[in-house]
C-alpha cells in the first residue's frame, strides 16, 4: 500500500517532469535560437576608407599661410575604420531597427583634425490596429563639419548633431490620411570660435494625403519651425531666434511602370525675433523625375529652391537653388557592378547678413561632377570606388575655390 501513489501526488509528479523535460528543451534548443537570433537579425560589420582630397580645408588659390595653419599643402590623405553592429527585428505589427557604430579618422597633413566619431541610430516604426501607424526615431553622431562655409583651417572642427522624431498618420477614410509630426534637431560644436552656430530647431507638422494603392499621392501640409541659437545676444546683430512657417502642397505621380514625378511647392516665411530686416518670405519647392530607361539604366533629375541655415557666422541663413542629374547603369549579368555619374550645380545667396543692412550679400555657385562605382561580389561585402571635381565661384573671392578627391571603401558584414 504504501507504493500507490495517490491521484494528487501522480498529477504532482507528472507536472514536475513536463516542467524538467520543457527545461531540458530549452536549454538544448539555446544554440539553435541563438543561432537564428545572430543570423537573422544582428549584423555586426566593419569599414575601412582611404580617401585624397587634394583641398580638403576648401582654400582659396591665393591662400594665406595663416589660413592654411602654414601647411606645406592643402592636400591630404583620410584614412577611416569603422566598426559597429545593426538589427532589424519584427515583433508582430511592430519594427524596430537599430545601427551603432564607432569610426577613427586620420589625416596626413591636419594631424590635428583626427578625431574618434560615433553614429547611434534607432528606430521604432510602430501600428496600432489597421488604421494608425507612426514611427519613433533618434538619430545621434559626431563627425567633423565641412570647410565649404570656413574656408580655413578650425582645429577643432567637430559637429555633433541629434535628430528625434515622432510621427503619425491615421486613415479617416481609405486612401485618406490625417498626418501630425514633431522633429527636433540639435547642432552643437565643441570649438569655443564655433559655439555661435549652435542650434536648436523643433518642427511641428500638420497635414492631410491621398494616397491609393497604386502609390500616387496628393496632400497638404503645415510646418511651424522654431530655432534657436543659444549662444547669441538676443540684443545683437546676430539675433538668437527665428520661426520658419511653410504651407506646402505635396504629390507623387506614377505615369508607368518606368516613369515617377515627385514634388513640394510651398510658401515660406522666416521671421526673426529681433533683427526684423532679416525677415524671408518667397516661393520654396523641391522635386524629381525617375525614369527608368532601361532594365539596366535609370535616370534620376533633381531640382529644389529652399531656405537653410548658413553655419558660418557672416550671414544667418542662405537661399539654395539647383539642380542635380544622376544616370545610373546596374550590370544585369554581374548584379554587383552599378555606376553613377551624379552632376551637381547650386547658386546660393546668403540673406540676413551680419552687419549692416546695406552690407553686400554673398552670392556663389557651385558645381560638382562625381563617378561612383559600387561593386558588391557577394552579399557580406560591398566596395565603392568614387572620383570628384568640385568648384565654387562666389563674389566673396576668398571663398571661392577648387577641389578634386578620390577614395575607395570596403564594408564587410557578419
Amino acid at each position: 500500500m504504501g507504493n500507490i501513489l495517490t491521484t494528487q501526488e501522480k498529477t504532482r509528479l507528472s507536472g514536475h517532469q513536463i516542467v524538467i523535460a520543457g527545461g531540458m528543451y530549452l536549454l538544448m534548443s539555446q544554440n539553435i535560437l541563438a543561432a537564428a537570433l545572430f543570423e537573422h537579425i544582428i549584423q555586426p560589420y566593419v569599414e575601412t576608407q582611404l580617401t585624397y582630397d587634394s583641398n580638403l580645408l576648401r582654400l582659396p588659390d591665393n591662400y594665406t599661410p595663416e589660413m592654411s595653419g602654414n601647411k606645406d599643402t592643402p592636400s591630404s590623405f583620410i584614412k577611416q575604420i569603422r566598426a559597429g553592429v545593426s538589427t532589424r527585428w519584427q515583433i508582430s505589427r511592430q519594427q524596430l531597427i537599430l545601427d551603432a557604430s564607432i569610426n577613427q579618422n586620420w589625416y596626413s597633413t591636419f594631424n590635428e583634425l583626427n578625431y574618434t566619431g560615433h553614429q547611434l541610430f534607432g528606430q521604432w516604426n510602430w501600428q496600432a490596429g489597421s488604421r494608425l501607424r507612426g514611427e519613433f526615431s533618434y538619430d545621434s553622431r559626431l563627425t567633423l563639419g565641412n570647410f565649404q562655409a570656413l574656408n580655413r583651417l578650425v582645429a577643432n572642427n567637430l559637429q555633433k548633431m541629434d535628430r528625434y522624431i515622432a510621427t503619425g498618420r491615421y486613415e479617416i477614410v481609405p486612401d485618406w490620411f490625417l498626418r501630425l509630426g514633431y522633429t527636433r534637431d540639435d547642432s552643437t560644436f565643441p570649438s569655443t570660435a564655433l559655439q555661435e552656430n549652435n542650434l536648436t530647431e523643433q518642427t511641428k507638422e500638420f497635414g492631410v494625403r491621398y494616397l491609393n494603392s497604386l502609390s500616387n499621392s496628393l496632400g497638404f501640409y503645415l510646418t511651424i519651425t522654431d530655432g534657436k541659437y543659444p549662444f547669441r545676444d538676443a540684443n545683437s546683430e546676430f539675433d538668437n531666434a527665428y520661426t520658419r512657417t511653410s504651407y506646402n502642397l505635396e504629390g507623387t505621380w506614377y505615369y508607368s511602370v518606368k516613369t515617377r514625378f515627385k514634388g513640394v511647392i510651398g510658401y515660406t516665411s522666416q521671421d526673426y525675433q529681433n533683427v526684423k530686416s532679416r525677415n524671408f518670405s518667397g516661393v520654396t519647392a523641391q522635386g524629381d523625375i525617375l525614369w527608368e530607361i532601361t532594365r539596366k539604366s535609370t535616370l534620376l533629375l533633381e531640382a529644389w529652391r529652399e531656405v537653410s541655415e548658413a553655419g558660418n557666422l557672416s550671414s544667418s541663413f542662405v537661399l539654395n537653388q539647383g539642380v542635380r542629374l544622376t544616370p545610373t547603369w546596374t550590370w544585369t549579368e554581374t548584379p554587383g557592378i552599378q555606376v553613377e555619374l551624379p552632376v551637381f550645380y547650386e547658386q546660393r545667396l546668403a540673406l540676413g547678413t551680419i552687419g549692416v543692412v546695406s552690407a553686400v550679400a554673398e552670392q556663389s555657385d557651385t558645381a560638382i561632377i562625381r563617378l561612383n562605382l559600387n561593386y558588391v561580389p557577394t552579399t557580406n561585402i560591398r566596395m565603392t570606388a568614387f572620383a570628384a571635381y568640385e568648384k565654387r565661384n562666389s563674389n566673396f573671392t576668398l571663398n571661392s575655390y577648387q577641389d578634386q578627391s578620390v577614395g575607395l571603401t570596403m564594408r564587410v558584414s557578419f
